[in-house]
């Protein structure tokens, strides 16, 4: 039973994680000679189920201790965890991946630092005081995560978890006497020879705390591709707020945040960077460097805005419960501005006209069939709406074009 995850990830997506994790280890264990190399390193691993259940109580608990190790303190939504099942006979094997993949402290790799592998004692057996105590004590920690972490979704990756050589952007020597370059190049240390999006993200931290627990993609269902990303969110925290907006601010636009964090705060060169872009959907890898970077909120904003983000923040003074940061508000509170006249002089009015280029003899039909050309106050021709996706259309294609003129020429240096 996998505990200490937010139990409101796909579970199909969580099995997927676990078959690769463990087929990684059994390859490990096999290098290391702790399983015979010619039957286990191309080997499958046995099939495996994961489902979402709820914890159950065992019996046996001491009345003086029950009140410490009931789990009916927590809502019933926490209690959930994720039940590993596979076939009786393949559990030799898969006992001795999961151990060494708990063991090795990987699994907080993907499920986040406070994930916990426990038994769970079959209906019929009766387990011992000490075995009763444990598993209860860890199923209040695991209730207690999921009140403390939530999940937000990303739109913009497919490949999370697909494995970038490291290599960082040479840097200038500067000379320690005087604080001067000398004009020699080095390459700094690169922090691991191997990175993913997934462990970049997770590595992001506020305050020296992780915000980015874990990332799963679903599976299945009407989400398919959608990754649910778990954030911290400890209600007893005062940056609580802050670092729910910053990670909503980060995976709103990670293809862009992405592009500069790794390249200015990780100082990673620009072919690492590129094929962690690459991670991400065409689109979005192709619009990453159409942004720009706030080095003091780490917040980038790109070029092109979502379509629906863009709405939200054109519209949101109609919205009665955010004006004034007051509560709701009736429509009775504001004043009817639509049908209200508004009183201008004669001139005033003429003048208003004339610009407008309006004449008695035009009707709406005119009016609306003008929309969108040539217009007498900006001089400007064109939806400006249509100009911006045409715009960003163009970038892309050019964005592409670059990227497969790069592959070529870097398939041309191999050979």
């Amino acid at each position: 039973m996998l505990t200490c995850v937010n139990s409101n990830l796909c579970p199909q997506g969580v099995c997927a994680i676990l078959e690769n994790s463990l087929f990684r280890e059994q390859r490990r264990l096999c290098l290391s000679g702790k399983l015979e190399t010619t039957d286990y390193y191309d080997r499958p691993i046995p099939q495996i189920k994961v489902y979402v259940k709820q914890m159950r109580p065992l019996g046996g608990i001491p009345d003086n201790e029950k009140d410490n190790l009931t789990f009916d303190v927590y809502p019933q939504y926490t209690r959930m965890a994720y039940h590993i099942e596979a076939a009786e006979a393949d559990w030799t094997l898969l006992e001795v991946l999961l151990d060494e993949y708990a063991d090795s402290g990987r699994i907080g790799n993907d499920f986040g630092p406070a994930a916990f592998l426990l038994e769970n004692p079959p209906a019929e057996y009766k387990p011992g005081l000490t075995v009763v105590r444990n598993y209860h004590q860890i199923g209040c920690i695991s209730c207690g995560h999921n009140l403390r972490t939530t999940v937000m979704e990303c739109r913009h990756a497919s490949h999370w978890h697909h494995p970038v050589k490291v290599a960082m952007e040479p840097k200038e020597l500067i000379n320690p006497d005087d604080g001067k370059p000398t004009g020699e190049m080095y390459e700094p240390e690169r922090p691991y020879a191997r990175t993913t999006l997934a462990k970049e993200l997770s590595n992001i931290t506020i305050n020296g705390e992780q915000v980015f627990l874990a990332v799963v993609v679903n599976q299945a269902g009407p989400d398919v591709g959608v990754a649910n990303v778990v954030v911290a969110n400890d209600p007893e925290c005062p940056y609580t707020p802050a670092i729910r907006q910053f990670a909503q601010n980060t995976l709103a636009d990670l293809n862009c945040f992405m592009f500069h964090h790794l390249t200015i705060n990780m100082g990673y060169c620009q072919s690492t960077v590129q094929r962690l872009i690459n991670c991400c959907y065409m689109t979005s890898a192709a619009l990453a460097s159409e942004s720009t970077w706030d080095p003091i909120l780490q917040k980038a904003t790109p070029r092109f805005q979502d379509r629906k983000k863009k709405w939200l923040e054109k519209y949101k003074h109609l919205d009665n419960n955010n004006m004034h940061g007051s509560g709701s508000k009736t429509k009775t509170d504001q004043p009817m501005l639509g049908n209200s006249p508004i009183e201008m002089s004669d001139d005033v009015r003429l003048e208003l006209v004339k610009k407008l280029n309006c004449s008695a003899e035009k009707t709406a039909k005119d009016v609306m069939e003008e929309d969108g050309h040539a217009s007498a106050l900006t001089n400007t021709e064109g939806n400006t709406v249509n100009q911006e996706r045409q715009k960003k259309e163009l970038t892309i294609e050019l964005a592409l074009q670059k990227q497969k003129l790069a592959d070529a020429e870097r398939a041309a240096n191999q050979r």
